[in-house]
């Protein structure tokens, strides 16, 4: 999958009642141009100045103002680092946020599989932006009391997220999908820069 359909598939499963909490680079730009929001204060984002780390925060005050809400984190894999330890809080409180982690092994792009020689020695030329291959986030959440689903085509994010929200509210626990995407998903750019030029 690419974020476009990756997100697109959420889009499709969610009420228009939903709060949906959006952090990422990729993530948050795709968010923006594909999540629909028909109510006031009912998006929560980086904002202009792009700060990291806002999301499982955000999402924990939003479904503390309105317990009975849909809260929906749509992360990317390098946001959720920022604040993946704050789930501890939202389990602690019972709190039954649904974070949707965009999984593409990294910042802006990721790798398949480490470089470097294989056994005790650490791996050589890792980009900069890559995060480990293949993370278990959907393991994270379990190990702090949540309950994890992995989702790898769109139909499956579909049938996750639905279900992961369904579980949510259920138990009163928080609930993570870890979505699969390719790579290199190319970073989504606004329709303003990938317009044609005009002729003169």
């Amino acid at each position: 999958m690419t974020y476009w359909n990756a997100i697109g598939a959420i889009r499709n499963t969610l009420s228009k009642e939903a709060v949906i909490v959006n952090e990422g680079s990729g993530t948050m730009d795709a968010g923006r141009q594909i999540l629909n929001t028909f109510f006031a204060r009912h998006r929560l984002d980086a904002g202009t100045f792009a700060t990291m780390g806002l999301g499982v925060g955000y999402a924990i005050a939003a479904q503390l103002h309105d317990p009975s809400a849909n809260v929906v984190a749509v992360l990317g894999d390098s946001a959720l680092g920022f604040s993946a330890m704050e789930l501890e809080t939202a389990a602690r409180f019972r709190l039954p946020i649904t974070v949707l982690c965009i999984n593409n092994n990294g910042i802006y792009s990721g790798v398949t599989e480490l470089p470097g020689p294989e056994g005790k020695e650490p791996p050589k030329r890792i980009p900069p932006t890559a995060l480990s291959p293949n993370t278990r986030y959907e393991l994270l959440i379990e190990a702090l009391g949540g309950k994890g689903f992995v989702a790898a085509t769109p139909n499956e994010v579909t049938r996750t997220v639905k279900e992961a929200m369904e579980y949510a509210h259920r138990n009163r626990v928080p609930t993570l999908v870890n979505i699969l995407i390719e790579t290199n998903s190319k970073k989504p750019i606004g329709k303003a820069a990938t317009a044609p030029a005009p002729k003169l």
